[in-house]
């Protein structure tokens, strides 16, 4: 609208060139339908650290503010060298194809921009000082007056527990107090002599790894200590504090109910987002977003806000699943989705504002809810240039159904660029004529049907209807429409994404089967065994009589004979 307003009035005020703008206007219309001015939202900015030539993003954010009301934005971090800059960038890189036509357009072409009045640095900047982490390692005591070596001893005993996440030795502390004293030198303030034995710590492979000692016999059970870092580990990806460090050393973790208790808290605390991220990113494969991302002259839209933002998506959502002790189900099916303004456009949801992450209704018409339907996931499972029936599919058997499809043969190929017969041969068209080789067909015909079934979505995993077969992947009037039927091995038929996910409901027990069993992998940290899909099954039951939650699974699999033992 603000570009045919525009145009207009330049029409208005140039008469006399009217034919020249009449052809610009319609040539900027034609433009407008068959590549829409793309879904930025406001506009975005990137402030980014330069430390010696190395750049590295501190913060990006959108400013959705007016020049009649600007905002004022703050953020803290830390420079390591006096010969640090701060650059302010404009955080979205407008497709080639799109600066050409505002280039081509002059001033008529509309796009978001943003303006910075006044920039600022303060600092250094502390809650208190010395900081907290400080006053962590080098406790507050009198004895540094009176007793160097023995303050050294006190802030190495307690230091060296922490750090090891167990109870030290006599010897292992006085193995560092003698290395303090060793290499003591008198000009060194003691601050700056402890840190010799305080980085030798650091060092120690007690700290770097955790110590599981091996015993005679090839089961056994952890100690208190063990269990406690397995536990942190497992809920917050870091060490124990000081509440499990204590109920080790008192015996209590032996106790079910103690462990429920704790889970509960560390659920509960903010560490246990790093839960949240680093189980979502294993099973969901998120650590793979941007390795092949779709190629940027055939999906403009893909930027690196969008990249950020996927994968955001698809974290928040496990965390609403799992705060929200909702069933686990919706993991595969819901009737909402977890989004910010930038996907939210993306996708086609009205009314979200602002760069947070939020729960939202799906409106009627948009195919979205649950992880096969999240731009994460459809990204992966493509090719960065076109979509992969057969990578979705084998990723829904692998992480939704917890089927192993098995390695394709060594003299599979690749599909056919073309069908002889076919002018516009979709992906699917060319993939069934691969599916008849006869060293194919057998793998093909359970992996096959499941990638179709999302074939409405495109390498970058935005919605569609046909394949393109225009410039650079657009969609033309005549172009082939989408055909998003499936018919599984046992029969099964269903059409599109919301028939696959109906499918996958009914196929409940697989799904909770696959999770509970993801679950455990990451809890153990070893990929499990036959002898141990006994526990997997209890696991279920357990979820089964506990609404399906995911809280449910983590509470049994925290307390299990499995994560008791080595």
């Amino acid at each position: 609208l603000a570009l045919e307003k525009r145009m207009l009035d330049q029409i208005e005020k140039n008469p006399k060139g009217e034919k020249y703008h009449r052809e610009a206007f319609e040539r900027d219309l034609e433009h407008f339908r068959t590549a829409p001015m793309y879904d930025y939202g406001p506009p975005r900015l990137k402030l980014i650290k330069n430390l010696g030539g190395q750049p590295e993003v501190i913060a990006e954010f959108d400013v959705p503010d007016s020049v009649e009301e600007p905002g004022t934005y703050e953020i803290r971090t830390r420079f390591t060298t006096e010969k640090a800059g701060v650059t302010i960038q404009y955080a979205y890189s407008i497709p080639r194809e799109l600066e050409n036509f505002w280039m081509q357009s002059g001033d008529t072409f509309a796009r978001p921009e943003l303006w910075v009045d006044w920039f600022e640095i303060e600092g250094p900047v502390y809650d208190a000082w010395p900081p907290a982490s400080h006053q962590e390692i080098l406790i507050s005591s009198e004895t540094p007056n009176q007793d160097e070596v023995g303050y050294v001893r006190e802030v190495l005993q307690r230091f060296m527990r922490r750090a090891y996440r167990r109870p030290v030795t006599e010897a292992e502390v006085q193995a560092k107090v003698d290395l303090f004293v060793t290499h003591r030198d008198p000009e060194e303030t003691l601050e700056q002599a402890i840190k010799t034995p305080l980085i030798a710590v650091l060092c120690s492979p007690h700290f770097l790894y955790l110590s599981e000692p091996s015993a005679p016999q090839d089961r056994r059970e952890l100690t208190q200590f063990e269990l406690a870092s397995r536990l942190s580990y497992f809920l917050w990806s870091s060490m124990p504090d000081e509440s499990l460090l204590q109920l080790a050393e008192q015996g209590k973790l032996d106790s079910s109910e103690v462990v429920h208790q704790q889970v509960e808290r560390m659920l509960a605390d903010p560490k246990s987002e790093q839960f949240v991220k680093n189980f979502a990113g294993q099973w969901l494969g998120l650590r793979e977003v941007g390795a092949n991302p779709p190629a940027a002259d055939l999906y403009p839209k893909y930027d690196r806000h969008l990249e950020t933002s996927i994968v955001g998506e698809s974290e928040a959502f496990f965390a609403e699943v799992l705060r929200s002790n909702e069933s686990a189900m919706n993991l595969v099916k819901s009737d909402f989705a977890v989004v910010n303004e930038r996907l939210a456009r993306y996708y086609g949801i009205p009314n979200v504002r602002g760069d947070e992450f939020r729960r939202v209704p799906l409106p009627d018409g948009v195919p979205r809810g649950g992880v096969v339907t999240q731009a994460s996931v459809l990204t992966i499972t493509s090719n960065g240039t076109r979509t992969s029936p057969v990578k979705r599919g084998t990723w829904i058997l692998k992480n939704i159904l917890g089927t192993d499809p098995g390695l394709p043969v060594a003299n599979a190929g690749d599909i056919a660029p073309k069908v002889p017969g076919i002018d516009k041969a979709t992906v699917r068209q060319r993939l069934e004529i691969h599916r008849e080789l006869p060293q194919c067909a057998r793998c093909h015909s359970k992996i096959d049907p499941l990638g179709f079934s999302l074939e409405n979505f495109n390498a970058a995993g935005e919605y569609r209807t046909q394949e393109g077969f225009g410039y650079k992947g657009r969609i033309g009037q005549n172009d082939p429409l989408i055909d998003a039927s499936a018919v599984l091995p046992d029969g099964t038929e269903f059409v599109g994404v919301e028939g696959l996910q109906n499918a996958l409901v009914e196929r409940e027990e697989l799904f909770l089967n696959c999770l509970a069993g993801k679950v455990f992998t990451y809890a153990l940290g070893r990929e499990l065994g036959i002898a141990d899909q006994l526990q997997v099954q209890a696991a279920v039951q357990h979820m089964q009589e506990h609404d399906r939650t995911v809280s449910s699974l983590i509470q049994f699999v925290a307390t299990s004979e499995l994560f008791r033992n080595r």
